[in-house]
């Protein structure tokens, strides 16, 4: 959780240490339009597996330890589940992690979806490669390689997504 990190952990996250930007940072805004009628209605026959493909329950209560101590193998939340791939929490993410914020929108009631916002210090190492990498190709998910991000990935027929049983 960046409130309980330290304040330098949090400035090197969103200041860049590029000379030429003096401590500047770079904002990523993306209007993200979704059919949330649409998924709302599939998750509704299919809780526990939409519940799973997110890695929180519908209330956004997360699917075990927020840090995921003690669940390597993903059988709480899965590893390829969309918080687990946008944001493994393993040392080796520390550097590519996001200072970021979501927020629904509703634009003429018709259009809806997600307005997301994240502050980096290098986007091609931060936001970049989390969307590359992580979201359309797994790599954060150890061996879910082509599968993309069940929510916000480009998936196609053939994607899968498994869970654990029981």
């Amino acid at each position: 959780h960046p409130e309980q990190r330290d304040a330098e952990a949090r400035r090197a996250l969103i200041v860049s240490s590029d000379p030429l930007l003096q401590g500047g940072t770079f904002m990523v805004l993306r209007k993200l339009e979704q059919d949330v009628a649409g998924f709302h209605q599939w998750a509704s026959a299919q809780p526990e597996l939409a519940e799973q493909m997110m890695g929180r329950k519908h209330h956004g209560e997360p699917l075990g330890d927020p840090d995921f101590a003690g669940d390597e193998q993903g059988k709480k939340c899965p590893l390829h589940s969309h918080v687990r791939r946008a944001n493994p929490r393993t040392p080796e993410s520390k550097r590519r992690e996001l200072t970021r914020r979501g927020m629904s929108y509703l634009e003429k009631g018709v259009r809806r979806g997600l307005m997301f916002l994240a502050y980096n210090a290098d986007l091609g190492s931060q936001f970049e490669f989390v969307q590359r990498n992580w979201i359309a190709r797994g790599d954060a998910a150890r061996g879910f390689r082509e599968d993309v991000d069940p929510i916000i990935g480009r998936g196609s027929a053939a994607s899968r997504f498994d869970v654990f049983q029981g």
